[in-house]
């Protein structure tokens, strides 16, 4: 009998240490468990949740597979606020009042306020691009087994691009830790990639785990 693996493209830590994973095997839900790993609830969703970001201590905004909205859902009531958008979405990712949302089939990155109003609008191939994440004053971006840094205007900062060939195949999570530290979480290479900056020698160290 073969295997049935479940796919979990996302996951996130709340401010009370709970954890949120999607789920997009059997029963698509975001489940919530507690600090020591205990299963809590599912958090429902009308549409297939695919990636999440945190907004507050009280919501979350999610993107949806083959469906173009995202939903920005409170945890402790049943408000939910979707916003249409004019493609699929894959990552996204929360900063200042701000979503950055990757679009599927090539069409970049769009930036959204909360009410869904369009804020830019980032020119950039993201045909293998699945995630993205915000840091201070910088995204980076995945995709195509490669990892880049652009300033949140979508302007390509130089000298931050990381590629393995080896390490790095069908990157599918990505999070920044204090600049230096960015961990790739990789599909087909099966492994959680750190990325450790040198600022000083302007050298990039990777560790697989």
């Amino acid at each position: 009998m073969s295997e049935r693996r479940n796919s979990i493209p996302s996951c996130l830590i709340l401010s009370n240490g709970h954890m949120l994973i999607v789920k997009t095997h059997g029963k698509r839900c975001i489940m919530e468990f507690d600090e020591q790993g205990q299963y809590l609830r599912n958090i429902s969703c009308s549409d297939n949740p695919f990636y999440i970001t945190l907004i507050d201590s009280d919501r979350i905004a999610v993107t949806h597979i083959s469906s173009r909205n995202i939903s920005i859902i409170s945890l402790y009531s049943a408000d939910v606020i979707k916003i249409p958008v004019e493609h699929d979405c894959r990552g996204i990712s929360y900063k200042d009042g701000k979503l950055y949302v990757v679009l599927t089939s090539g069409k970049g990155i769009v930036v959204l306020d909360l009410s869904g109003k369009v804020l830019n609008k980032i020119e950039y191939d993201t045909g293998n691009t699945w995630v993205i994440a915000t840091y201070k004053n910088k995204m980076y971006i995945a995709g195509n087994d490669t990892v880049k840094c652009f300033s949140l205007k979508g302007e390509s900062i130089n000298g931050i691009y990381w590629h393995s060939e080896n390490n790095m195949r069908g990157p599918a999570g990505l999070a920044v830790y204090n600049e230096q530290n960015v961990f790739v979480a990789c599909n087909d290479s099966y492994n959680l990639l750190i990325i450790k900056q040198d600022r000083k020698k302007k050298k990039s160290k990777f560790y697989c785990h």
